[in-house]
């Protein structure tokens, strides 16, 4: 019973993403497993329940990730499920006790597995947040201004846990404790949801696409340089704000700040616009190094300066413990390391100021965050994603876009080179976006926050942190009363 309720759990967990995206799934996706551990004979058939779980649900959300790099998905899978193990032994080694102690050990156990694995090893690998899930239901992505996306979390697992303990004929009152509490965001999340109410910023997504997505072919880089300078040229003059290019669409020999011709050609369309042009950058550093950047150029044709990416893709823009590793011949791929960015930063336009981070940095919450309590009203997100084809890769890196946006009550623009780049309120709405590998330029408006920040953007992963220390609380409690015994 315990390994059909871990298969059951992943297969759940799974339509609750992209491609299928069934958000609502989350809230029961977890039942199968937890009542199965519950009822585990040992401590490790518990353990390998949960990361029979773990395997099958990353491996089946993150297979495109071996579209890119085989020995990537070989370590990085294995690993994901890792994470869960000793959450599964806890559940089953508490399972004999007080209901209320055993659904906190429960939800702050989970809510500690997500936050190691959004910070542990390497900066973290936040994928598959049952949060991001949860924002599928507009109500209660809402929400995610007080409580963000880790707080969602919780209230998934807690509705779990208590689902569990009302089958098992234990208790009701956790599950209607927590149902409650989702009821009120809902209501909450309905009546007074996230918005703009500043100056309104007329922007253009320039999707260039890529003449070979998903492998190197000869004059790729300056024919996607080429391609976004061609759709940058239909704009008419005074129609835009700012144009935003996504990342690497100027890179290494077509990067603007080296090469004379290409910078050129940028800055007289800003002119020619008297628009601002925000453009991805990538750039050689020394022998070994790169740089990620965007880079801004003013109407006036000169760069106002540029934002280099924080936090790198392990194995994908650095490879740590490269010494080690030679015998790893795939390896040889990622050929320089990236040099990392220190700090965010926010340019000023006429309309309100703004800040970009760069693709992976999306997925955690802290790095836009930080962006808006530095000064920005409005952040653009720039990826690439052409190595991973059509697959469901993109669609969720922009669901957890639009958690960014929720959480802090700003707008966002989602520029990638292959798609899908989309426009997203300040509520996690995707108004519009685009068809996956085409070219095209997306337009629209955007506003600039003036509200102040949001209780999420105050005060960050509160709920999460109180989950956490609930369970030291029940573990220890629970432990006192066996002792007392």
């Amino acid at each position: 019973m315990v390994w059909l309720g871990a298969l059951a759990s992943a297969g759940l967990l799974w339509l609750a993403f992209p491609p299928v995206g069934w958000g609502a799934i989350v809230f029961i996706a977890p039942v199968p497993l937890l009542w199965g551990l519950r009822r585990a004979k040992s401590r490790w058939a518990a353990a390998g329940a949960i990361y029979l779980f773990g395997l099958v649900f990353f491996t089946s959300l993150l297979w495109w990730v071996a579209i890119s790099t085989r020995v990537g998905a070989v370590v990085l899978f294995p690993v994901m499920g890792l994470y869960l193990v000793p959450l599964g032994w806890i559940v089953w080694r508490t399972r004999s006790w007080p209901p209320g102690l055993w659904w906190m050990v429960v939800v702050g156990g989970w809510a500690a597995t997500e936050w190691v694995r959004g910070h542990w090893p390497f900066g973290g690998f936040p994928w598959g947040s049952l949060g991001t899930a949860v924002g599928d239901v507009p109500a209660l992505r809402a929400t995610a201004q007080w409580v963000g996306e880790t707080g969602l979390s919780v209230l998934a697992v807690a509705i779990a846990a208590g689902l569990v303990l009302v089958l098992e004929r234990k208790s009701a009152r956790w599950l209607v404790g927590a149902v409650g509490i989702g009821l009120v965001l809902m209501l909450g999340g309905s009546l007074w949801p996230p918005h703009t109410d500043g100056n309104v910023l007329r922007v253009a997504v320039i999707q260039g696409s890529s003449p070979c997505p998903g492998r190197y072919c000869p004059g790729e880089n300056q024919e996607i340089f080429d391609s976004h300078l061609a759709l940058t040229r239909t704009l008419d003059a005074g129609s835009v704000d700012l144009v935003i290019w996504p990342e690497s669409s100027a890179q290494y020999e077509a990067e603007t700040l080296t090469n004379p011709r290409n910078g050129e050609a940028v800055a007289a369309e800003a002119v020619r616009l008297d628009a601002s042009i925000l453009v991805g950058s990538t750039r050689a550093v020394g022998d070994r190094g790169f740089v990620n950047a965007n880079v801004l150029y003013g109407p006036d044709g000169v760069v106002v300066g540029e934002y280099r990416k924080r936090q790198g893709v392990p194995f994908g823009e650095y490879v740590p413990f490269r010494r080690y590793l030679g015998w790893v011949k795939e390896i040889d791929r990622v050929s320089r390391d990236m040099v990392p960015g220190e700090r965010p930063v926010v340019w000023n336009l006429p309309q309100g100021s703004f800040a970009s981070v760069i693709c992976f940095e999306a997925a955690f919450p802290r790095h836009v965050r930080e962006a808006v309590r530095a000064g920005a009203r409005f952040v653009v997100v720039t990826t690439n994603e052409s190595g991973y084809g059509r697959s469901a890769a993109t669609l969720q890196f922009s669901e957890m876009t639009r958690m960014r946006a929720a959480e802090n009550g700003i707008d966002m623009v989602h520029a990638s080179i292959t798609g899908s780049s989309a426009l997203i309120t300040a509520d996690g709405t995707i108004i519009e976006r685009t068809r996956i590998m085409e070219p095209a330029i997306l337009r629209g408006e955007v506003g600039f926050r003036t509200l102040g920040p949001t209780l999420y953007n105050r005060a960050g992963d509160w709920v999460q942190l109180l989950a956490i220390a609930g369970f030291l609380i029940a573990v220890g409690l629970g432990v006192w009363r066996q002792r007392v015994r």
